[in-house]
């Protein structure tokens, strides 16, 4: 019984396909989507707001004469609190939704907190903000990582992270010539209305690739037949 000798495939050959695959993978790793581009911009912006809590709230308080430490103490640890709840909950939620939907629940979320800020005239209605602002930044860091992780090339994914830091060192920066010159409550309304936007800008993203989805499924269907 004779054996047949398997196929050699030129060492030529093989090299070029290595070369085209890794010049494949450089392209790849060059290109910034509007993906990598719209986490990075709402874990900047999200840390710029948060940070307003425990740079601004005791002073806050303090003029809706709350004047107890202990309850200002509370209230700062209390989105700490429901932060950690939150996050530890993530798993299940991004089997049922997806990163789009999570960002624009959390974005919501943070927004009403902050509107409610600006609303609030005792500390109940400040607990209920501060809940809310926790349950969506709970929310959001786990999913922008996530997201970015799964969605960006390794080249942009520190950038990307780096931009979350960047808006937790500029948030005094950026906003205390606000409550300066308009007031604490004004910062925490602008901070409130800049994440509505950002919802807004999530949902239409959100839009646009459920239609780029279904046209490419829609293509690969009927190039199939």
């Amino acid at each position: 019984m004779l054996i047949k000798e398997p196929e050699r495939i030129p060492t030529n050959t093989i090299k070029q396909k290595n070369t085209n695959n890794a010049n494949k993978k450089t392209t790849i790793s060059k290109k910034v989507t509007p993906t990598t581009i719209l986490v990075s911009t709402i874990g900047f912006i999200t840390m710029v707001t948060y940070f307003m809590v425990p740079s601004q709230l005791p002073f806050y308080a303090e003029s809706l004469n709350i004047q107890s430490s202990t309850a200002v103490g509370f209230l700062l640890a209390l989105v700490g609190l429901v932060w950690g709840l939150t996050s530890t909950q993530y798993a299940r939620l991004r089997k049922m939704l997806s990163f789009e939907k999570i960002a624009m629940f959390a974005l919501l979320s943070i927004s009403v907190g902050y509107i409610l800020l600006f609303l609030s005239t005792n500390i109940t209605i400040m607990v209920i903000a501060l809940a809310l602002v926790g349950a969506g930044v709970g929310t959001t860091l786990p999913n922008l990582n996530t997201w970015l992780i799964t969605t960006t090339s390794s080249e942009f994914k520190g950038r990307a992270l780096g931009s979350f830091f960047m808006g937790q060192f500029l948030s005094p920066v950026i906003t205390r010539p606000i409550t300066a010159s308009l007031g604490i409550p004004y910062g925490y309304l602008m901070g409130g209305l800049s994440l509505f936007i950002l919802f807004v800008l999530c949902a239409v993203y959100e839009r646009k690739k459920l239609r780029y989805d279904k046209t490419k499924q829609t293509k690969i269907k009927g190039s199939a037949v």
